[in-house]
């Protein structure tokens, strides 16, 4: 097994220097000037041409990748043009929320979409079956910022249960409702993943061998059944906690909560270079551990992987 994991991990190395080099080009070639967007358009020639060299932004671009890769192996994300704090200390700052979010709306997802996948399948084309599906169909058509207005409406002004901005004093109550309008809306694709996956293995020949044996029901979807569909799940589930991980931009947006996605978008708006490249980099590594998790989900699932 250790193998396997550090034959992945050095396999990962490549796909984030590619990610790296394919970033830094982009922020290249987006036009305009990332000078006059930090000290606006008013500002003297002398004073941008100066600014300008002392960020470093006069240089080469393969010149200034590799002095930004050079620092980056060394642990130096750089330092926020526009508030001066290192990146890796902004990225910090904010993970926590980002992590408590995604917890949240991946539990969530979890209970609600595995839950209603596996009912739907194993009541396939009854009553129940069509109303899990058409609900999920529902609600799938529902932007996340309507569904997301709509519960701070709701729970928020209405009812006055949850609070609906921001992060308050950090407590938990401040996340319930962002992370279950995101958990719910994330819930939509597992539910009908799950449901595909249980549906193609409850019709083997081993499902009804059990059922044959008189083996109640419950066992033979959970002990046999979902545990086969394993490797699917595990592929989906990973892929949804790496999205969550990274942050949801629009709803860190909506409920005003400081966490990654948001600083991202700030980042790009204000044309921040050091901070949208930390912040694409920390997204590199998180999709590349979560893959890495996923294999290692695989190889325990399934000990045939480890051979591959």
């Amino acid at each position: 097994m250790l193998s396997f994991v550090a034959r992945r991990l050095v396999e990962a190395v490549p796909v984030l220097l590619a990610v790296s080099i394919v970033t830094f080009g982009l922020l290249y070639l987006v036009p305009g000037d990332p000078v006059k967007t930090l000290v606006g358009e008013r500002a003297s020639p002398e004073t941008i041409a100066n600014i300008r060299r002392e960020l470093g932004l006069d240089l080469p671009v393969h010149e200034r990748y590799l002095g930004w890769l050079g620092k980056v192996l060394k642990g130096d994300l750089g330092r926020s043009w526009l508030t001066g704090r290192p990146v890796a200390e902004s990225l910090a700052a904010r993970f926590p929320v980002t992590a408590r979010l995604a917890l949240t709306a991946f539990a969530v997802s979890v209970l609600v979409g595995l839950g209603l996948g596996v009912y739907s399948a194993t009541r396939q084309n009854t009553v129940a079956d069509h109303l899990v599906r058409t609900a999920l169909l529902l609600v799938g058509a529902v932007p996340i910022f309507v569904m997301a207005t709509a519960a701070m409406y709701l729970f928020g002004v209405k009812l006055r249960v949850l609070p609906v901005s921001g992060l308050g004093d950090g407590s938990f109550v401040y996340f319930v409702l962002p992370g279950t309008v995101l958990g719910l809306y994330l819930s939509i694709y597992q539910a009908r993943m799950t449901r595909s996956v249980m549906l193609e293995v409850i019709r083997q020949d081993y499902i009804r061998t059990a059922r044959a044996k008189g083996l109640p029901e419950r066992v033979v979807t959970w002990r046999h059944a979902f545990r086969n569909a394993l490797v699917t799940v595990i592929t989906l589930l990973g892929g949804s906690l790496s999205h969550l991980l990274v942050g949801s931009v629009l709803t860190e947006t909506i409920f005003n909560l400081p966490g990654i996605g948001r600083f991202t978008v700030d980042a790009a708006y204000a044309r921040d270079l050091p901070a949208v490249m930390g912040c694409f980099l920390f997204q590199a590594v998180v999709f590349v551990v979560a893959n890495v998790l996923v294999d290692i989900g695989y190889a325990a699932a399934d000990p045939r992987v480890r051979l591959g």
